[in-house]
């Protein structure tokens, strides 16, 4: 049912439009097509240290995130619904986000916010939370210097310390999904219906 409101949601917004102007509907898939691996991401940090700086080809470059994220999400499926009651399968939104941003080739800016309500409803513990925020603040402090430098701006710091935030932001984020997907036995949520259902005593 919910996949059905949801699709049908999705055309209802996106049909129209389709049909008035389909190349410009397209236009954002063909730049995720076309792109190569943002700053952001870990395959640059790959193309940086292991390439000499060289860019992986485009089309191998989808192919394999494509391949990473439907493994990682399998996993996160596969080992999360084993540890927790169906009613909290929700759950398990936030560490299949995680691994959509972890395996693109693009990790905007504006990714923080779609994690934020996630974590509010499914991390058990503030501390993940704060050390995301850490390291995301951290990625921001060092990214926009290091453009800067990019273009002649000085002081500014190297591609070095800019890959060094960008992966502890990753390492962050793996220890938050394993978090959520095997917090189903340590944190149960849900309350079990039988003792939901009896009567208070007294």
């Amino acid at each position: 049912v919910h996949v059905g409101a949801a699709a049908a949601a999705w055309l209802a917004v996106n049909l129209p439009v389709y049909l008035r102007a389909p190349t410009g509907w397209g236009r954002f898939l063909e730049l995720s097509r076309t792109r190569p691996a943002d700053h952001d991401s870990l395959y640059r940090v790959v193309e940086e240290y292991a390439r000499a700086g060289a860019s992986f080809p485009v089309d191998g470059l989808n192919v394999v995130t494509a391949a990473l994220f439907v493994a990682a999400a399998g996993a996160v499926v596969v080992a999360g619904s084993r540890r927790r009651d169906p009613a909290a399968t929700w759950e398990l939104f936030l560490p299949l986000l995680i691994a959509f941003l972890l395996t693109g080739k693009v990790y905007s800016p504006q990714f923080s916010l779609w994690l934020l309500p996630l974590m509010a409803l499914s991390l058990p513990r503030l501390a993940p939370f704060l050390c995301f925020c850490a390291a995301d603040l951290a990625v921001w402090l060092v990214r926009f210097p290091w453009l800067g430098g990019r273009q002649g701006f000085t002081p500014a710091p190297g591609y070095g310390a800019f890959a060094l935030v960008v992966l502890l932001r990753a390492v962050i984020l793996v220890w938050i999904a394993w978090v959520t997907v095997h917090q189903g036995a340590a944190y149960p949520h849900a309350v079990d219906d039988d003792a939901r259902a009896a009567p208070v005593a007294g």
